[in-house]
């Protein structure tokens, strides 16, 4: 386990007090730090587009952080523990089975849409989508669709 946003070092004690009969080790410590934050606003997080050199130098802190506060060699122990992942339900195969046709999926995009995983796209693509962006805030109308829909 990390305790993460971890405020004083009363603060870690009684947390590993509290985890000492779990048998769970505590692999680190991250403590609360401006230089880490992620800022939000009424509607949710303030998107990386936004604010995209601040953002760099957040995940450049918190790698020091992690460096300086986990240990390195216990969590790498740990994840080479694990067994090996099924790539099977992944497979652009098994996702084609599920898609007929090829549809074009439009995914927003833009800078309000820069939150995303790319595997989403790559899966409807390897199954055969023709996956096409739109920018909500500046497309007025989806993309066409294919001839026929």
């Amino acid at each position: 386990m990390i305790l993460n946003k971890v405020a004083t070092d009363r603060h870690e004690h009684l947390l590993r007090e509290a985890l000492g009969e779990s048998g769970v080790p505590v692999l680190g410590v991250l403590r609360r730090a401006p230089a880490v934050a992620t800022p939000s606003r009424h509607l949710g997080l303030v998107p990386v587009a936004e604010r995209q050199a601040a953002a760099v130098e957040a995940v450049a802190a918190q790698a020091e952080q992690v460096l300086a506060g986990c240990d390195m060699e216990a969590l790498l122990a740990l994840a080479r523990s694990a067994p090996e992942l099924s790539a099977e339900a992944w497979s652009p195969e098994v996702v084609g089975r599920a898609v007929a046709g090829r549809p074009r999926i439009a995914v927003a995009g833009g800078a309000a849409f820069t939150f995303s995983y790319a595997e989403h796209t790559e899966l409807l693509t390897a199954a055969g989508a023709e996956v096409v962006a739109f920018d909500p805030l500046r497309d007025e109308v989806l993309p066409e669709g294919p001839p026929g829909w």
